[in-house]
């Protein structure tokens, strides 16, 4: 994908510990975002994150503003928080002070904008004027995004396997056994749609494979 052209990538919080030596996830990898991806790979477009309010962004820092400095410091261009906007100001303003006293990070900031800036002049100016300096209150008449809310709603049913190999997109499981798998929240809502299944509860956001248990 690198070597076609791809124009960007998002870097997940998945730890790969056999190749970075610790259990860091990759958004706040200096080894995998900066060695591996750009020296070892040479890719030279954005590296976005997946959401930094998700529990694996912050296990290794202070807090989610601090795991937002700790990516963008290990070679994130850009860094995605899907709410809060208090910890977007905190992050705002981590980023800022770091800029004001190290150099080497400012000047690393100065080359993800860049980066960005080119993206968005290769793809968004084509579109005008709107499409580069978007105005903030139109933009939020366009969200939530009811086709986009129905697409990822058919990947979900999709992907939930009810039959091994079975051809039909949704079974239906009356009168069926039924087995629910998942944190607390999951079940408090799967159990509205199967009030008498079965549960078996996990861990609420993550697992570690060496070290995972279910709540009793």
């Amino acid at each position: 994908l690198i070597e076609e052209g791809v124009p960007a990538i998002m870097a997940g919080h998945l730890a790969f510990p056999k190749i970075t030596g610790s259990n860091r996830p990759a958004t706040i990898s200096q080894v995998l975002l900066k060695s591996v991806l750009r020296d070892r790979l040479g890719f030279r477009g954005l590296v976005i994150t997946d959401d930094m309010i998700m529990a694996g962004a912050s296990l290794y820092t202070q807090n989610t503003a601090y795991a937002c400095l700790e990516s963008i410091r290990s070679g994130a261009d850009m860094v995605l928080i899907s709410k809060d906007e208090a910890t977007f100001d905190q992050a705002h303003r981590l980023v800022v002070q770091e800029m004001r006293k190290d150099p080497d990070f400012r000047h690393q900031v100065q080359e993800s904008v860049l980066r960005i800036l080119a993206v968005k002049l290769q793809y968004l100016k084509p579109q005008g004027e709107k499409a580069m300096i978007p105005v903030a209150e139109k933009v939020r008449n366009f969200f939530p995004d009811r086709e986009a809310e129905s697409f990822f709603y058919r990947q979900a049913t999709r992907s939930v396997s009810f039959v091994r190999d079975a051809d039909e997109e949704l079974i239906s499981l009356n009168g069926k056994r039924v087995l629910l798998v998942g944190p607390r929240y999951f079940l408090s809502e799967a159990l509205k749609f199967f009030p008498k299944a079965g549960t078996y509860q996990t861990v609420p956001y993550f697992y570690d494979t060496e070290d995972w248990h279910p709540y009793e």
